[in-house]
């Protein structure tokens, strides 16, 4: 994680290789995000990493919809793959819920059907513990709580308006 920080402070600098060198790195990461098995212990950190370093770029205009869509849609895969590992579904909430503030719409639809998805599942008792924990980290993640991960410029508040915090938390 703490590579993806350091990178996602160097998208706010404004320099031009800064930024240059950043999607460079993003693209090799994502080869190795791409071929890593879900097991691996990195596995997790890899995905806020990657959601983090995308989202941030995409803040700063250096990062087109059509590259960011991809790892949204490689996220979804993945979580529903693997819907008990709380990694994917950090980043997976994390992405949409800065994407969203930012204006891309494409993703608004996706973080309601996940919204919705996970507070019915975090509730169910059917639901097994290790799910639940993962999908409550997604929503978590959904109202704001990693916020400073990828900073969005000109939003004063960045809570989920479509999200009773309440709900989540209880």
């Amino acid at each position: 994680r703490g590579l993806g920080l350091a990178l996602c402070g160097m998208c706010t600098e404004g320099k031009t290789e800064s930024r240059v060198h950043i999607t460079t790195t993003l693209d090799k990461l994502q080869t190795i995000w791409m071929s890593m098995p879900v097991n691996d212990p990195v596995y997790e950190p890899f995905c806020v990493t990657m959601t983090s370093i995308a989202g941030s770029l995409y803040a700063n205009n250096t990062l087109s919809e059509e590259t960011v869509l991809p790892i949204v849609d490689k996220l979804r895969q993945l979580h529903q793959e693997n819907p008990q590992i709380a990694g994917i579904c950090l980043g997976l909430g994390l992405l949409t819920f800065s994407l969203n503030k930012l204006g891309l719409r494409t993703v608004s639809q996706l973080r309601q059907e996940l919204v919705h998805q996970w507070l019915q599942d975090v509730v169910k008792e059917s639901t097994p513990p290790i799910e639940r924990v993962s999908k409550l980290t997604g929503l978590l993640s959904m109202i704001g709580s990693e916020q400073t991960l990828i900073p969005v410029q000109g939003s004063s508040s960045m809570t989920g308006s479509d999200i009773n915090v309440s709900e989540v938390i209880t």
